[in-house]
């Protein structure tokens, strides 16, 4: 049954579409037709539609298989026994997890939220009210069954910053741990999906309904004088009222390191050091006073 070998996890806004896209190129590696399957998280009966998920597959002799969902590290939401889901598919299967400091990846991932409409509150309203933008920082909570179950041994631990700063290092790591050539790896430098945005945010809901082709198709039947006019109109329905990144408050900053420094500390105890590129994260608490 199982034709997968590597899943990528991590916390949203953390690099695992770049690994994804990087891998996808490398001429050893299968990867997902679809980056985020969510096949295991989602189906309730992951074992009745297996054959569904194994066509989004479609190795070259000697590939390894891979996928990238970041649900599968989002408990308690959806498959609240997903590891062990993943373990009948393949007990042998081995899993990157990326994990980005706890503040940046927080922001980072109200402002896709925001973006995309899917909320308009404040920002601290947010996140103090929405559980799951602290949790999926639980970095240890939410790798913790995964090495518990499949061995440490079967689990690399890396973080959004190492990765982004020094890809070739990270990768070579990325090798080792899959089995596979580093020095295949093409065009990484270049590659930067989802890339956090600077200056004024960008207004992706109209720009999505701008570029629908049914939209492009219905505006072409009417007259050129009009047509800048209704792109105006749709601008100002779905007007984007968010001109930077939210400013995190000191005090809320430090509500964010008391509810997972614990956490982050277990982590460094996996990982055998100090995650010293979070240092400003956890100093927080000193800032503070």
């Amino acid at each position: 049954m199982s034709f997968v070998d590597f899943m990528i996890l991590g916390a949203m806004k953390s690099g695992t579409t770049t690994l994804a896209k990087i891998l996808s190129m490398h001429p050893d590696v299968c990867f997902c037709q679809i980056k985020e399957p969510h096949y295991f998280s989602k189906s309730p009966d992951w074992q009745k539609y297996i054959e569904d998920y194994k066509a989004l597959y479609n190795p070259k002799s000697n590939q390894i298989c891979g996928e990238a969902s970041v649900s599968y590290t989002a408990y308690p939401l959806n498959n609240k026994n997903i590891w062990q889901s993943l373990y009948s598919f393949n007990p042998k299967l081995k899993f990157i997890y990326i994990m980005r400091e706890p503040i940046d990846r927080i922001v980072s991932h109200y402002v896709h939220n925001y973006l995309r409409g899917f909320t308009k509150e404040p920002f601290e309203k947010v996140v103090l009210h929405q559980s799951n933008y602290i949790n999926i920082n639980r970095y240890f909570t939410q790798i913790r069954p995964y090495i518990e179950l499949f061995g440490q041994g079967q689990v690399l631990l890396l973080t959004f910053e190492e990765f982004i700063s020094n890809k070739k290092v990270t990768l070579n790591k990325v090798a080792n741990f899959l089995g596979i050539d580093g020095s295949k790896f093409i065009e990484f430098e270049t590659v930067h999906a989802n890339k956090s945005l600077g200056g004024p945010i960008k207004n992706f809901k109209a720009e999505n309904i701008l570029q629908n082709q049914l939209f492009q198709t219905i505006k072409s039947l009417i007259p050129n004088i009009m047509q800048k006019k209704i792109d105006d109109i749709v601008n100002s329905i779905y007007q984007v009222n968010l001109d930077s990144k939210p400013n995190v408050s000191q005090e809320m900053k430090k509500v964010i390191y008391d509810l997972l420094i614990l956490d982050i500390r277990e982590i460094e105890n996996l990982m055998g050091r100090e995650i010293i590129e979070w240092n400003i994260f956890k100093n927080t608490h000193i800032l503070s006073k």
